[in-house]
């Protein structure tokens, strides 16, 4: 069978296996052009956009224990849930996406779901990227200069190169963009290593007493850890682009492993610093001064290398949509070219409305990753996979989609409550 909808292969996919390659005749929509390396940087670029900076100040909530206990958990279920997508991707072969996927497992009307929780997701990145690169901009302007227009004027203008980047069309082509982003955050990571350590040895710290375990603060942040390693929504895109596909999963769980090594030494390094004078931001916790004010460069253009990546997934679920193919080539450029020039409009007036990183990606987490990471996947998997998997496997399953419920419901009720309260 090959019309939309219908299984593409013989279904007889041990649940257990690996997730498989596919066959020469069983191409997904686009070509597959990444390379190992490319495919890395693509899914690693999933997780290094700037929520990490955020990571310090949930410690100062979570505590130092208790915060790195938190997204260890986060980050192994995260890749649980993510293998688990592309088991389940392995038997509709030539379906390059997570909306697609959920189309031929739960229906119609549970693609809508799907799709819908995408939507939230990735534009609630998107989202962040423009409030965090805007109050960045103003902190350092304000300071250098007599020029003090808030983060609201730099949002507006990064609106600008915002449009244009996200006109292309392959994750193979973003790929540039991860590496290029990447490495510059690596450069600025690096560099805030390097200052705290110095503040050590000048005795110049913060040295109020440590919190080393808070469990009503670490469920209360659990949000922000499933925001920070939420792939779920576009894994499956970023796989159908690669050209060792087969190899996919162990990219995927290296990607994942350096990440959360990454972010854990260096949030733990940075809550030591400054302890509980972290800011939600961390780089606004640092002095502003030249060498500083590289180290925000350097964040902020990661972050904006982070937008096209991510919001590439939610475009391509409406201009599925008959209207984005009929025309020339050129007409169907232009509607797409249109559209997505909106959305962003739409992004940039919902920027200037946050008031708070560290809560908006805790709401944001909980209500979009939890759906998208911790409680579709294992539906998702338990329905495709149904009478073939042992109980231990249900219950563990079970026990995931509980998880990503109480998470959710938890952490959202402790954000709105401290922004009530302050």
């Amino acid at each position: 069978m090959t019309a939309e909808g219908a299984p593409l292969v013989n279904k007889a996919i041990n649940p257990t296996d690996q997730p498989t390659a596919y066959t020469s005749v069983e191409l997904p929509e686009k070509e597959r052009k990444s390379t190992n390396f490319q495919a890395f940087m693509n899914t690693a670029k999933l997780f290094f956009g700037n929520a990490y900076l955020s990571i310090p100040n949930t410690f100062m909530f979570s505590g130092l224990i208790g915060g790195i206990l938190m997204f260890s958990l986060v980050g192994a279920l995260n890749c649980y849930t993510m293998i688990q997508i592309l088991k389940v991707a392995d038997r509709y072969p030539r379906i390059g996406t997570y909306s697609k996927l959920s189309l031929q497992v739960f229906g119609p009307k549970g693609k809508v779901v799907v799709d819908v929780c995408i939507w939230i997701m990735q534009l609630s990145v998107c989202i962040s990227y423009l409030f965090f690169i805007g109050k960045q901009l103003a902190q350092i302007i304000m300071f250098e200069t007599t020029f003090q227009e808030g983060a609201w004027f730099y949002i507006l203008l990064l609106t600008i190169p915002a449009m244009p980047i996200c006109w292309f069309d392959t994750y193979t082509f973003l790929s540039y963009f991860s590496i290029a982003g990447i490495s510059v955050a690596l450069v600025g990571m690096v560099c805030i290593f390097g200052f705290c350590i110095n503040l050590f040895v000048t005795h110049e710290a913060v040295y109020t007493p440590i919190n080393y375990f808070d469990f009503a603060g670490m469920m209360g942040h659990i949000g922000v850890a499933m925001f920070v390693f939420e792939g779920n929504a576009v894994i499956m895109n970023v796989r159908a682009e690669t050209k060792n596909i087969h190899q996919y999963p162990q990219i995927l769980k290296g990607a994942i492993l350096f990440t959360v090594v990454l972010f854990m030494s260096f949030a733990s390094l940075c809550y030591l610093t400054y302890r509980d004078k972290t800011q939600d931001i961390f780089t606004m916790t640092l002095p502003i001064q030249p060498f500083t004010i590289f180290i925000r460069i350097c964040t902020c253009f990661n972050a904006l290398c982070s937008y096209p990546v991510q919001i590439l997934a939610a475009f391509e679920i409406y201009e599925n949509h008959e209207f984005f193919k009929e025309g020339s080539p050129s007409k169907q450029k232009f509607r797409r070219v249109a559209v997505r020039s909106v959305i962003i409009w739409l992004i940039t007036g919902i920027a200037l409305l946050i008031p708070n990183f560290t809560d908006f990606l805790n709401i944001a987490g909980s209500i979009g990753s939890a759906a998208i990471a911790f409680i579709l996947p294992p539906l998702l998997f338990l329905k495709e996979f149904k009478g073939e998997l042992s109980k231990p496997v249900e219950y563990f399953n079970y026990f995931i989609i509980l998880f990503g419920f109480g998470g959710a419901i938890y952490s959202t009720y402790f954000s709105i409550n401290q922004m009530i309260n302050e």
